[in-house]
């Protein structure tokens, strides 16, 4: 009868040893690094290891049908942690009655490791803000699937899975695969299965020798379970929304899915989601200094702006030269209303996939840093555009934007320029000396490398954009009678210098009430 007991204990034992051995050799092929949170990584991995050690010894003890009185006292010894902790120094030695405050203690018994493990668990779950899917522990491992530092999920901020190498992929996939079997596995259940186990042994300790039963302390020490967690924190935390929301969906899926290999895709996407500068082109800044995107902006094409080829071509050679990664300048355009300066920015891109425009007011200069910060980090290029750059005479706010191209203050990063665009070539008001504006009224403009002019067109130009217009808009009546029409239409609406706009504006009347 003890005989058979002793090798049931030796069969149940032996499958937790292989059970945690396996989960082992997971997490050292998968975390060989410290990826994970320092104290949550530390606990489980220490807990699993010293389960792995203590398996290995009971099964040395018991693998005999007939215990010596020395396996006897070895045994009881290993099952004293069903009534009290159990330190051993660095060397695996007990010293749980010799050891002092100061000492220091590599191993304690796996059960207090364990209950270290689920008491930084719950600590780290109190923390968090989204919802948590499944056990404390599953969400943390389903949370890696998404934080984790990797190549994969480093390409997946950045570009479309299709992009990603195939190499790469595989690799993605053979560690969230096998990331699915640490999901599954049940330290809390383990221990418990433990425990039982060792009372077993005691019970059959006690009826080798009933004198055993003297030594026992009269004390079970306390199991802790995270499964029925709950945030005491819970009515407090922000709802998720959007991608937030989405990567609950997603975790819930896996939740029921085994084959967690066939989501690479999936993970990718909402990764990709992550980063606005992917999903978005052109940015706006609240008063905080936030980007948001400007979802529904008007695209313009070179095409569109009809003469000015130099000018344009400056812009195109600059823009591309700073994609490219050269020290490039930034740009001062200047010229008249209404002749294509905002709109030939606009048009870069179109030409330019790769880049992102920021809109900012004149007031915003100040928060030229807080935009940096943001964007900084990005593989993107930004160009920051001030459009209709003016400012009085006796306003010193143009020095915040001096200083920010001076890098007086903060240097711009490298992956962004400013673009200015106004209606003047000097947009500090100030007194004049011969005609030109002296003294630091001069200075922000020239702080730019580079200046385009935009002048109102000719009359040959200006010929070549209404035919354009006509044409675009499906409209066959003669230029030249319709260039003498326009020249009265200006006079009649005070335009006083006809620009490309106006010409724009004068077709749209056309196709409402055409012109006698």
């Amino acid at each position: 009868m003890k005989e058979e007991a002793i090798k049931r204990i030796h069969k149940k034992i032996k499958g937790l040893y292989k059970k945690v051995q396996l989960q082992n050799a997971i997490l050292d092929d998968l975390f060989p690094k410290d990826i994970l949170s320092v104290d949550i990584k530390n606990f489980f991995r220490l807990a699993n290891t010293r389960l792995e050690r203590e398996f290995l010894r009971l099964g040395e003890l018991i693998q005999s049908d007939n215990l010596s009185q020395e396996s006897i006292q070895a045994l009881f010894d290993e099952i004293s942690i069903l009534h009290r902790p159990k330190y051993l120094d660095g060397d695996g030695k007990d010293v749980t009655l010799t050891k002092t405050s100061s000492g220091d203690f590599e191993w304690n018994d796996s059960l207090t490791l364990y209950q270290e493990f689920q008491k930084n668990l719950e600590k780290k779950a109190e923390e968090w803000s989204h919802e948590v899917v499944g056990t404390p522990f599953q969400d943390y491992i389903l949370e890696l699937l998404f934080k984790d530092d990797n190549p994969f999920n480093k390409k997946a901020l950045r570009h479309p899975y299709s992009k990603i190498g195939e190499s790469t992929k595989e690799e993605r996939k053979h560690f969230i695969q096998n990331l699915r079997h640490l999901f599954d596995y049940d330290l809390e259940e383990v221990i418990n299965s433990y425990i039982d186990h060792l009372k077993e042994i005691e019970s059959l300790l006690i009826l080798l020798d009933p004198n055993y039963k003297e030594q026992i302390l009269d004390y079970s020490r306390f199991v802790p379970s995270t499964k029925k967690f709950s945030s005491i924190e819970s009515s407090a935390r922000d709802k998720t929304k959007g991608l937030g929301q989405e990567k609950t969906k997603l975790k819930k899926l896996l939740l029921s899915d085994i084959e967690w290999g066939n989501y690479l895709e999936v993970v990718a996407n909402y990764l990709y989601g992550l980063n606005m500068f992917n999903l978005f082109r052109v940015y706006q800044v609240d008063f905080w200094g936030n980007l948001f995107p400007v979802k529904d902006y008007i695209e313009y094409h070179f095409e569109d702006i009809i003469g000015y080829e130099k000018q344009k071509q400056t812009l195109k050679t600059e823009t591309r030269a700073f994609l490219a990664g050269e020290d490039t300048n930034n740009i001062f355009i200047y010229g008249p209303p209404g002749t294509g300066k905002s709109s030939s920015v606009n048009a870069l891109l179109t030409d330019l996939n790769e880049l992102r425009l920021i809109l900012m007011e004149k007031h915003q200069a100040p928060l030229l840093e807080t935009i940096c910060s943001q964007i900084k980090e990005s593989h993107y290029r930004f160009i920051i555009v001030f459009d209709e750059l003016s400012y009085a005479e006796g306003d010193q706010s143009y020095k915040h934007l001096q200083e920010a191209m001076e890098g007086v203050v903060h240097k711009l990063p490298d992956n962004s320029r400013i673009y200015a665009i106004a209606n003047t070539r000097y947009p500090v008001m100030g007194r004049e000396e011969r005609g030109e504006r002296i003294g630091s009224y001069n200075a922000l403009a020239d702080r730019f490398g580079i200046k385009v002019h935009f002048d109102v067109p000719d009359a040959k130009t200006k010929r070549e954009i209404l035919a354009y217009y006509l044409q675009k808009n499906n409209i066959t009546r003669p230029v030249d009678k319709l260039m003498n029409d326009f020249e009265r239409w200006c006079q009649e609406n005070d335009h006083l210098k006809p620009n490309g706009r106006n010409i724009r504006d004068y077709v749209k009347t056309l196709r409402i009430e055409p012109r006698e």
